[in-house]
């Protein structure tokens, strides 16, 4: 397979570089929380994986990005085509992301994203999940 890496087709703020995301997986849909860069306007977003296939976090530093199985962006949401983590499941069209964060990378294979609230209140992402959560 030909492997690229390109920015997704989503519109979606720059992650942060202070607070690690937050996520609730029910086994099909995960939902995601993360930090807001304050150039693009600070507080939190929550986005909806649906039909998550797969997803994986690992520690992992800024500096070692480089060492990572895909490609990586610091602090950046990546879109990879063509990797072998997608292949088993080409029927069903799946998108694969890297999310790069502060000593933490996240890995998920998915059907569709979606962004379900934001919010420029300052809080944590686990704050700002807990509160989307509590409210569907």
């Amino acid at each position: 397979m030909n492997l690229s890496a390109t920015d997704p087709v989503e519109n979606l703020p720059e992650i942060g570089t202070v607070e690690n995301p937050a996520f609730f997986y029910d086994g099909n849909d995960l939902f995601f929380a993360y930090q807001v860069a304050p150039v693009a306007g600070s507080g939190t977003v929550v986005l909806k994986f649906d039909f998550v296939l797969d997803v994986r976090t690992l520690p992992i530093s800024v500096e070692a990005l480089g060492d990572a199985e895909y490609p990586v962006r610091m602090y950046a949401i990546t879109e990879i085509i063509g990797a072998e983590r997608t292949a088993r499941w080409t029927a069903l069209s799946p998108r694969f992301w890297t999310i790069s964060f502060n000593d933490e990378l996240v890995e998920i294979v998915f059907r569709s994203v979606t962004l379900v609230a934001r919010s420029t209140a300052t809080e944590r992402p686990d704050q700002a999940l807990r509160r989307m959560l509590a409210t569907t």
